[in-house]
C-alpha cells in the first residue's frame, strides 16, 4: 500500500516529462526564427550577402514576439534593371549595395534598418505607410498597383518567404543611406511602366472572370477544360458557397485592379504635362471593372480610395451604377479618337462600355444609339470567322498581356482574348431593334453578320439571336449576365443546380465581409 504514492509521483513525472516533449516549438524564438529564415533563403544567391550576415543578427525576444518583415538588399545592383524606381533626390541616390568583399560582416545596426516588427504581407503594403526597423529607421512605401518602393528603393517583385511568422521582400539597394522624407516625383518614364503592370492584372483578372461565366452559363462544360477542373469544382454544378476561393480571387483581383488605377492616377497631378487623356483612360478601365463585378456580384462597393481596412458599403447598387455612368461620360469628354493602340480605350471604344451599361440595365434606347454609333464610324470592320482572333480590323479593345498555357488552351489556342469587338456591338444593336420593334432594322444588322459567315440565316427573332449570340460569342465572356437578362437562365440552368433567386448573383466572399464590417451578404448566402 505504500507504495501506491510513489507509483503516482512516477507517472505524474512520466507524464509532466512526455508533455514537455511534445510542447511544440515557439516558432517567433528568435534562435529558432532566424535560423528558420536563413535556411529558407539559402537558395537565394542574388541575397546570400545579406542572408550570411543574417545568421548573426542578435534578436530579443520582443523583437520577434509579432513576427518580423525583411527587406533584403541584392548583392550587386549593376545586374539589376532599375528603371521602375522613382526620380531620387541626393539622399536616396546615395543608397549602397550590399559590399561584396564581406559578406557576414555587416553590423547589426544596418541589418536592424532592413527588419521590422510584424508579418506585412503584400496587401498590408499600401502607398504611403510608415513601417519602423528594429533600429529606428523610418520607411515609408510608395506603391502604383503592384509597383513597390521603400523609401525610394525599387521592391522586386512579391514575397520570396512568406508565412504567419516572416515575409521577406527583396530590395534594389540597401536602405543604409535613405529617408523616409525623400520628395518622391513621378516621372513621365514611369507612366508606361505603371500602366503597363496595371494591363497585366486587368489581363488576368478577365481571364478568371470568363472561365468562370462560361462555367456558369454552361457554354463550356468542366470535363473540357481540364486545366480549370481542380480550381473550379462546383461551380458550374452551383455548389459553391460564399468561401469558394476562385470567387474569392475574382472579387480581390478586381478591387486590386481599382486600387492600382486610383494609385496611378493620384500620382498622374505630379506630372507636367496636360494628363486629361492618362486621366480619362484610367477612368474608363476603372469603370469597366465595376461594370464586370456589377454583373456578376450586383452589390458591390466604390472604393474611392486605397485606405486599409475597408470601410465602404455594398448596399447601394444605384449609387454604383451611376458613378459607372458618370466616369464613362467624363472619360469620354476627354479621351481622344485614335484607334492606333488597340490595347487602349479611345472615345468610341468607350461608347461600347456605355452601351453594354445600358444593356445591363435594359436601356434599349440608350444601346441602340449608342451601337448605331459605333457601327456607323465605319473604325472597325467585321472579319472573316478565319480571321476574327488574327488580324485587329474587327478588335475594339484588345488585351495586350501575354496568354497563359491554360486560358490559351481554353480559347482554342488563339492569341487574342479580348475585351471588345465589333460582332458583341452587332448583336447589340439586334436586341435593342427587336425590343423596340424594329424588325426591319433588326433583320438588317443580321444581314451584315451572316454574309460575313458566308450564310443566308432565317429572319432574326429573339429565340434566333440568342443561339447565334452564344455561338458567335462561344467562351468569350458576358454569357450569364445575357441569361439573366433574357429570362432564360431559369429553364436552362435549373438542372444544372441553378436557384435564380440566389444564384443569379454570386456571394460576397467571406474572408471580404470579415476585413470590412459594412458589407451586407447576398441573399440566400451564409
Amino acid at each position: 500500500m505504500k507504495l501506491r504514492p510513489l507509483l503516482a509521483v512516477i507517472i505524474f513525472l512520466a507524464f509532466s516529462c512526455k508533455k514537455s516533449e511534445n510542447k511544440p516549438e515557439n516558432k517567433r524564438d528568435p534562435e529558432i526564427l532566424i535560423t528558420e529564415l536563413t535556411s529558407s533563403l539559402v537558395s537565394a544567391d542574388s541575397i546570400s550577402h545579406f542572408t550570411s550576415a543574417l545568421k548573426n543578427i542578435n534578436l530579443s525576444t520582443e523583437e520577434t514576439a509579432e513576427g518580423i518583415t525583411v527587406f533584403a538588399p541584392l548583392n550587386d545592383l549593376d545586374k539589376v534593371d532599375n528603371s521602375l524606381t522613382f526620380q531620387a533626390s541626393k539622399v536616396s541616390q546615395e543608397a549602397t549595395v550590399m559590399e561584396s568583399p564581406a559578406p557576414g560582416g555587416l553590423p547589426d545596426a544596418v541589418l536592424r534598418d532592413h527588419i521590422v516588427k510584424g508579418v506585412h504581407k503584400l496587401a498590408d503594403l499600401t502607398d504611403g505607410k510608415i513601417l519602423t526597423g528594429l533600429n529606428g529607421k523610418k520607411l515609408r512605401i510608395s506603391r502604383i498597383g503592384d509597383n513597390l518602393w521603400i523609401n525610394n528603393i525599387a521592391i522586386g517583385g512579391k514575397e520570396i518567404v512568406s508565412n504567419t511568422n516572416q515575409v521577406v521582400y527583396v530590395v534594389k539597394a540597401s536602405l543604409e543611406n535613405t529617408s523616409s522624407e525623400t520628395i518622391f516625383r513621378f516621372t513621365e518614364e514611369q507612366y508606361p511602366l505603371a500602366l503597363a503592370v496595371i494591363k497585366t492584372s486587368l489581363s488576368d483578372w478577365q481571364e478568371r472572370l470568363v472561365v468562370l461565366d462560361a462555367l456558369i452559363s454552361h457554354d463550356v462544360e468542366i470535363e473540357a477544360i481540364p486545366q480549370y477542373r481542380f480550381n473550379y469544382l462546383n461551380i458550374g454544378n452551383f455548389q459553391f458557397t460564399a468561401s469558394h476561393q476562385v470567387i474569392l480571387n475574382i472579387w480581390r483581383e478586381g478591387y486590386s485592379t481599382i486600387s492600382g488605377l486610383n494609385a496611378l492616377e493620384a500620382k498622374l497631378s505630379e506630372l507636367h504635362s496636360d494628363s486629361r487623356e492618362r486621366h480619362a483612360q484610367l477612368k474608363a478601365i476603372r469603370a469597366y471593372v465595376y461594370l464586370q463585378l456589377l454583373a456578376y456580384f450586383e452589390n458591390i462597393p466604390l472604393k474611392k480610395s486605397n485606405a486599409i481596412p475597408w470601410v465602404e458599403s455594398n448596399t447601394n447598387r444605384p449609387a454604383v451604377f451611376r458613378y459607372i455612368t458618370d466616369q464613362l461620360g467624363s472619360a469620354a469628354r476627354s479621351i481622344t479618337e485614335s484607334t492606333a493602340d488597340r490595347t487602349l480605350l479611345n472615345k468610341t471604344s468607350i461608347k461600347v462600355i456605355q452601351a453594354k451599361a445600358a444593356l445591363l440595365e435594359k436601356d434599349y434606347q440608350k444601346v441602340l444609339d449608342l451601337t448605331n454609333q459605333v457601327i456607323n464610324s465605319n473604325k472597325y470592320e467585321l472579319e472573316a470567322p478565319a480571321l476574327r482572333f488574327s488580324t485587329n480590323r474587327e478588335m475594339i479593345w484588345e488585351d495586350s498581356a501575354e496568354k497563359s498555357t491554360n486560358i490559351k488552351s481554353y480559347f482554342w489556342n488563339r492569341e487574342k482574348l479580348p475585351y471588345l469587338r465589333l460582332t458583341e456591338v452587332y448583336l447589340m444593336n439586334i436586341e435593342a431593334n427587336l425590343v423596340l420593334q424594329n424588325p426591319v432594322a433588326a433583320q438588317t444588322t443580321y444581314a451584315l453578320l451572316m454574309q460575313r459567315n458566308g450564310i443566308q440565316g432565317p429572319n432574326v427573332n429573339m429565340n434566333v439571336l440568342r443561339d447565334f449570340w452564344t455561338s458567335e460569342m462561344n467562351r468569350e465572356g458576358s454569357l450569364f449576365p445575357n441569361l439573366l437578362r433574357w429570362g432564360t437562365a431559369a429553364d436552362m440552368l435549373a438542372p444544372k443546380g441553378f436557384i435564380e433567386a440566389k444564384h443569379r448573383r454570386m456571394p460576397i466572399p467571406v474572408a471580404e465581409l470579415a476585413l470590412n464590417k459594412n458589407l451586407v451578404q447576398n441573399q440566400f448566402y451564409q
